[in-house]
């Protein structure tokens, strides 16, 4: 029976759907029993953790389904796609996608930010407000600084700046955020060399995707 499995071999299936970014059928796995549970990591506690971002999803625009709570997320590296529910897109306005990820606001003021996972359902809120209606679906990083997640939005007023705040911060402070800062954000490169190599990547500033197709601009 799958709930005799050993803890260690749950954890392994859990780390190989991981390594894989198939975060979805993490969660399936999870839910098959409590041991699954007990043996695997809880996406919930650690929103912040890197083994649980959405790296190789991006979700779709499809006006025709924000009436039902639901979007459709594109793997861009096996080209699955996966319907998902989401009941929380109700009761918060959205403002952008950073990857996989939804970054929403309250729609009561002040329009607080939320970074949510559509995966797992787990969430980081933030004290400050949306700075602007000018970044409504403007390219969004979220990136981890020391102890705490950073949530950067690149459409602040001035060239080669960025609104950033942790979770704890009352306000948006517009940052220096030229192309290095982006490359290190968005792959983790911190070495020169690694630098060189991936500045390519990320020349054109913003991508779109829009009913399965996506371009540059």
């Amino acid at each position: 029976m799958a709930s005799s499995l050993p803890a260690d071999l749950v954890r392994c299936i859990g780390n190989c759907l991981l390594a894989t970014d198939d975060l979805d059928y993490y969660m399936s796995m999870r839910a098959v029993c409590s041991g699954w549970r007990t043996g695997s990591d809880d996406p919930k506690t650690s929103p912040a953790d890197p083994r649980f971002r959405l790296r190789r999803w991006v979700m779709l625009d499809d006006e025709s389904m924000s009436d039902q709570g639901e979007r459709f997320f594109l793997n861009t590296a096996t080209g699955r796609l996966v319907r998902v529910e989401l009941p929380r897109l109700h009761n918060y306005c959205f403002v952008t996608s950073t990857g996989g990820l939804l970054v929403l606001a309250s729609r009561r003021p002040p329009q607080v930010a939320h970074v949510i996972n559509p995966f797992t359902r787990a969430s980081i809120s933030f004290a400050a407000p949306i700075p602007d209606s000018s970044v409504r679906n403007t390219v969004a990083y979220v990136h981890q600084v020391g102890p705490s997640p950073t949530l950067t939005l690149d459409d602040a007023p001035l060239l080669g700046t960025a609104y950033s705040a942790m979770p704890d911060a009352e306000n948006f402070a517009i940052v220096e955020h030229g192309l290095p800062d982006k490359v290190c954000a968005i792959w983790g490169v911190s070495s020169t060399d690694g630098l060189h190599r991936s500045i390519t990547a990320v020349l054109p500033s913003k991508m779109y995707f829009h009913q399965g197709c996506y371009c540059w601009n």
